[in-house]
C-alpha cells in the first residue's frame, strides 16, 4: 500500500491503469491522473511522483517561469507559435477577454502568455525518459491546443511541444 496525497492509499500490489483526481494549483482546476502499464510496482518508483505532487505549485510556477523565458529568448519555438496561432485565430470578442485589444501584438502574446494555466498534469511512475506531463493552455473554452511540459525522473524540464 502506499499513500499518495489528493489519490489517498494505492495498492501498488493490484494497480488499476488509471486514476484521477481534480484539484486547485494557483486558483486553477487541473485534473491529474496516474497512468501504469503493470499490475505491481515497487514503492521506490512511486517516490518522484509523491514529490512532485507535493510540491505541485512550486514546479507549475517553475514550468511558467520555463514557458516565460523560452518566449522571451527565442523568436521561433512552441511558445510564440502558440500565443500568435490564438491572437490570428480567436475571435475578437474572445481575444478581448484575455488581451487588451489597444496594445500592440507583441504586448498582446506577452499578456495572452500570463492566461496560460495548467489544465490537465499525467504522470507514468514507470517512464524511465518521461515521468510527468504538464498540459498549458489559455483556456479549454477557447482552444484544444496544449503547450505541453514534460519532466524527466530527476524532476527537470525535458521537453517543451505544442499539442491538440
Amino acid at each position: 500500500m502506499f499513500t499518495l496525497a489528493h489519490f489517498g492509499t494505492i495498492d501498488l500490489q493490484s494497480l488499476e491503469e488509471y486514476y484521477e483526481v481534480e484539484i486547485a494549483i494557483n486558483d486553477n482546476l487541473v485534473l491529474i491522473d496516474l497512468n501504469f502499464e503493470e499490475e505491481t510496482l515497487a514503492p521506490e518508483s512511486m517516490q518522484m511522483v509523491q514529490h512532485m505532487i507535493q510540491n505541485l505549485a512550486a514546479i507549475d510556477s517553475e514550468n511558467r517561469a520555463y514557458l516565460y523565458d523560452t518566449f522571451h529568448n527565442n523568436e521561433e519555438d512552441a511558445v510564440s507559435f502558440y500565443l500568435q496561432h490564438h491572437l490570428d485565430n480567436l475571435a475578437a470578442d474572445d481575444l478581448a477577454t484575455l488581451v487588451n485589444p489597444a496594445i500592440s501584438t507583441a504586448e498582446q502574446a506577452a499578456q495572452l502568455l500570463t492566461k496560460m494555466h495548467a489544465v490537465q498534469i499525467s504522470f507514468y511512475p514507470e517512464g524511465e525518459e518521461i515521468i510527468a506531463v504538464f498540459d498549458y493552455s489559455i483556456g479549454e473554452e477557447f482552444t484544444n491546443y496544449l503547450l505541453v511540459v514534460g519532466r524527466n525522473p530527476q524532476n527537470d524540464i525535458c521537453y517543451l511541444s505544442l499539442e491538440s
